[in-house]
């Protein structure tokens, strides 16, 4: 049989082999390619690694592009492929769409005074999960705002960089916040989904530009820890720099998430509810110390674990200098307390 023709090929296509539709490699079943996929996507957290996991999914024929490009998902890093994508949901109509969105922003635009990035944002009204990383030169203007409150059903927003964001910005149906540990914006940002039930997830992550490992200690964590609470009382998932542990104040903060199941910090201490436990590449906590702190830390928690803590994730570059001895003593541990242990 002769070669499906594909329609309105584009340049980027020239490479994707067009299969006949009867060979092997066609005739997998959209469900079967989409399953493959998701899987080889499952444990790729990056928006722009998944992208291009999808993008090298496509190059292998014109029929698993069209399992590939049908994502509702996308990464965009620079004003000219931001541009790409305006036209190409434009083009398609697939504005509505569009669920997930990364965008860096910082280059000013042509579209009326307005960035791409914002004309962009106006054109995907669906979007659900937004993360917005912000060069320093990038402002949050008036048309910034306006796009931001045009996003109806957003319920997931990270910002990373600059950003400043007033009170009123977001919707309060907010259910997934992800900020930087810039007191600034902390204290900005917590003031918006005030008194609000719906907020479920809580990421405050390291300034990664700010490279003063002192920045955010016990005795700067206090204020943020206070300006954080009226938060927190319905958490399922929280995530927090190691530098906080110790702060009076971010204790009580952590003793009042009675409904916590996720936890991305060295601390366990009143969570009863605690269900998976992950320990990054990035704990300063167990950096040092040749892993023996860790070693010891995660027997401690095997030992007198909360009743249902069920996975403990360990970045496997904590435990290079680990033994086989010490690595067997905790797998039994973990095995007898009910708990898998994932090494990443």
């Amino acid at each position: 049989m002769a070669p499906r023709k594909a329609k309105g090929k584009s340049k980027g296509d020239s490479t994707r082999p067009d299969q006949p539709t009867d060979s092997a490699i066609a005739s997998v079943p959209s469900e079967t390619l989409l399953q493959i996929l998701e899987l080889v996507m499952a444990e790729e957290d990056d928006p722009f690694k998944r992208q291009a996991i999808r993008n090298r999914f496509g190059k292998v024929c014109c029929q698993w592009w069209t399992v590939a490009c049908s994502t509702h998902e996308y990464a965009v890093r620079t004003s000219t492929r931001i541009l790409r994508l305006m036209s190409f949901v434009e083009e398609k109509d697939e504005g509505e769409s569009v669920r997930s969105l990364v965008l860096v922003m910082g280059e000013k635009g042509a579209a009326g005074g307005r960035s791409a990035g914002v004309v962009l944002l106006e054109k995907c009204p669906s979007v659900v999960q937004l993360e917005l990383r912000l060069r320093e030169q990038a402002k949050v203007g008036a048309p910034l705002v306006a796009a931001l409150r045009g996003l109806a059903q957003v319920k997931e927003v990270a910002l990373t960089g600059g950003a400043r964001i007033e009170a009123d910005d977001l919707d309060t149906s907010l259910q997934r916040l992800d900020l930087i540990a810039d007191k600034k914006l902390v204290f900005t940002l917590a003031r918006v989904p005030q008194g609000v039930t719906s907020l479920l997830s809580l990421v405050v992550r390291d300034d990664p530009h700010d490279s003063n490992l002192s920045s955010y200690t016990s005795t700067s964590t206090d204020s943020v820890g206070v300006a954080l609470a009226p938060l927190v009382q319905g958490l399922h998932h929280f995530s927090a720099p190691d530098g906080w542990m110790g702060s009076s104040a971010f204790e009580k903060l952590l003793s009042s998430m009675t409904h916590l199941e996720y936890l991305k910090i060295g601390y366990l201490h009143n969570l009863p509810e605690l269900r998976e436990l992950v320990v990054g590449p990035d704990s300063r906590r167990w950096i040092s110390n040749e892993g023996k702190l860790l070693h010891q830390d995660l027997l401690k928690i095997a030992d007198a674990a909360p009743h249902r803590l069920s996975r403990v994730r360990v970045a496997s570059s904590l435990t290079s200098s680990w033994t086989d001895d010490q690595k067997r003593e905790l797998k039994q541990t973990a095995e007898t307390a009910g708990i898998t242990l994932v090494f990443f």
